[in-house]
């Protein structure tokens, strides 16, 4: 897995990155095929300041993109739990509907009034 994390307007050190590392990890439960997840961390000017970190998270399988994810905090640490913990929640759910589409198929396969679609006859 590729971990990339950029800031902009916003200095990330080291404590940062390994915190973000470390509540990734958690993402793995869930599909231990991602291959790339992008952390961006941007500080705005707001008047709030609830809102003054951004925190966005692009998840991706095999260079196809999965999920993206953006939340707000008043400091990168806080943004950054709530934005693992939708993410979290999102891949679980995608997760299932996976699952329950291919254990459809295969009971609607293995049902004995299943029949497979008929070709046309050939045109000689």
């Amino acid at each position: 897995m590729e971990l990339q994390i950029q800031g902009r307007n916003f200095n990330v050190n080291e404590r940062l990155r390994a915190y973000v590392a470390r509540k990734v990890q958690r993402l793995h439960r869930h599909f231990p095929s991602i291959d790339l997840i992008r952390v961006e961390i941007n500080a705005e000017g707001t008047r709030s300041q609830d809102h003054r970190v951004v925190a966005q998270m692009t998840v991706g399988v095999s260079g196809a993109t999965i999920l993206n994810g953006e939340e707000r905090g008043a400091t990168a640490f806080a943004a950054i739990d709530v934005l693992v913990d939708t993410l979290n929640r999102r891949l679980g759910r995608h997760k299932g509907k996976t699952y329950r589409t291919e254990q459809s198929k295969k009971r609607r396969e293995a049902s004995p009034r299943y029949r497979p679609p008929e070709e046309p006859p050939e045109a000689a």
